[in-house]
Order: C-alpha cells, then structure tokens, then sequence
C-alpha cells in the first residue's frame, strides 16, 4: 500500500486559517470583547505596580496576563473544534480543573523553554561564543553571534511547537498526556513555521510600524524636557504601549490559537487514517 502525504500544506493551510477567521469574526469579536475587560485589568495592574512601586514584581502581572490568555484561548479552541453552540467562556474567577491543567502545561513549557535557552547559553559561554551581543570585530565573532542568535530563536520556536498540540486537546476534554503531543508533532515543525510566518507576518508588520511611527512622533514633537519628567515620560509611553496590549497582542493571540486548532483537527485526521491504514 502506498504511503500517504500528508496534506497539511503550507499556503493551503494559510488560506484556509485566513478563511477561517474572516467567517468567524464575529465570534471572534465576541471573545474578545468578553475578554478585554480582564486582560485590561491585568494591563492596569501591570502600569499600577510600575507606577508606585520601586519594585513592581512583573512575575504578578506576567501570570495575571497569562491566566486571562489562556482562558480566552481555551475558549476559542472550543468554539472552533466543537461549536459555538457547545462553548460557554470561562471567568478567570473560576476556571476549571482541566483549565488549572492547561495553564501549568503552558507555564511548564514556558519554563523549559527558558531552561533550554540557558543551557544554550551557558554552552555559548564555555564556547565562548556570544549569543547576545558581539564582544570581538571580527568576521568569526559575528559569524557565531548569528549562528548563536538563530540557535536562539529555533530553541524559542521549537520547544514550543513540540508541546502545541496538547493545548487544543485540553481545551476540548482529550486525555492525551502533554508528552503525547510531543510524538504527534514530529515532521511538522518547518510547515508549521510557515504557516505561522504567513498567518501573523501582517499583524507584527502593522505592530512592527505602529512602534516605528511612534517613536519617530515621539522624536520629534515632545520635548526633552518632557521626556525628562519621570511621571510625563512614563504617562507616554502607556500611552505608546497601549494600542498593542488592546489589539495587537489579542489578535494575534487569538490567529495563533486558530491556527494551533487547524494544525490540531488535521493531525487528528492523520492519525485516524493511520488507524484505518493499520486495519486494512
């Protein structure tokens, strides 16, 4: 019997995401909409400790953002893999057991993540290679610099990605282990980067300038003088940071989880065809 492709292709999934989420922006609105009072709250938090407190302990305002994100994620990875009609959004007052689950899984992953940027970075260290910043000028010293910066960034993307697929199985009920998903997703790794490039390149390009376009508004019409007031030089840049804490990050947190649940049912769809193989 001849061997199966596998069907998850890149631009074809990218269009199907896209499809996706302009047929369901209004339920997509509505996640949002019933979320953004919490997740301004935990941003109003965050300026809070910032701002009257000499030592602001970001790690409450990190979790409290983390909390809200994931329960809006949950619900929509539930609105998309089992219907609206079968989705009731979750208080961040009262989540369940099975989301107690899926937020230590993300903050477990979160935290191997890091592990594994650290050991990649003590490695640097006894390599003496610079991941972070250029110590030599020399053409060998930025050659690993890049080498160490792009180690980097595949540690951040794919330790991650290796993980993903237990997120929408969780929100949905599944009793697959969080090491489960890490066996499904292998072979996927560079399609699913490219789907994810394509899917969310526009929403941090349109970030990427807004953040551009500010600083050079900033630049050129507030004085140093202003900017030298500590309280005036804060009140900015909330002012500055707003726009992507209200919109740029929901939004891409919630095309991410769209495309984490597409990346979910066709794998799934792989894996019962298997099955079937195996039987026949």
């Amino acid at each position: 019997m001849n061997k199966r492709k596998s069907d998850y292709k890149i631009i074809e999934t990218t269009k199907n995401v896209y499809a996706f989420l302009y047929n369901s922006r209004l339920r997509l609105g509505k996640v949002l909409y019933y979320y953004a009072p919490f997740m301004f709250g935990a941003f109003t938090f965050d300026i809070l400790l910032k701002l009257f407190s000499n030592n602001p302990f970001p790690t409450i305002s990190l979790l409290m953002s983390i909390i809200v994100y994931s329960l809006c994620a949950i619900s929509w990875h539930r609105i998309t893999l089992l219907g609206e009609k079968n989705t009731e959004f979750i208080s961040p007052f009262k989540p369940s057991k099975s989301d107690f689950k899926f937020i230590g899984a993300y903050l477990f992953v979160v935290l191997l993540t890091m592990l594994s940027l650290g050991i990649l970075y003590v490695a640097a260290l006894i390599l003496e290679t610079p991941i972070f910043g250029i110590s030599k000028n020399t053409f060998t010293t930025i050659a690993l610099s890049v080498s160490g910066f792009i180690s980097a960034i595949f540690v951040m993307s794919y330790v991650p990605f290796r993980f993903s697929l237990y997120f929408p199985g969780q929100a949905i009920g599944s009793q697959r282990k969080l090491f489960d998903a890490f066996k499904l997703t292998k072979g996927y790794f560079l399609k699913f980067a490219g789907v994810c490039f394509l899917v969310l390149a526009p929403i941090y390009t349109i970030s990427s300038l807004y953040a551009f376009l500010s600083n050079v508004l900033i630049a050129e019409f507030i004085s140093k003088e202003v900017l030298e007031n500590p309280r005036l030089k804060f009140s900015i840049e909330l002012l500055q940071e707003l726009p992507n804490s209200a919109v740029f990050m929901p939004i891409a947190a919630m095309f991410g989880a769209s495309i984490l649940s597409d990346f979910y049912a066709h794998v799934l769809k792989e894996e019962k065809y298997k099955r079937l193989g195996r039987r026949s």
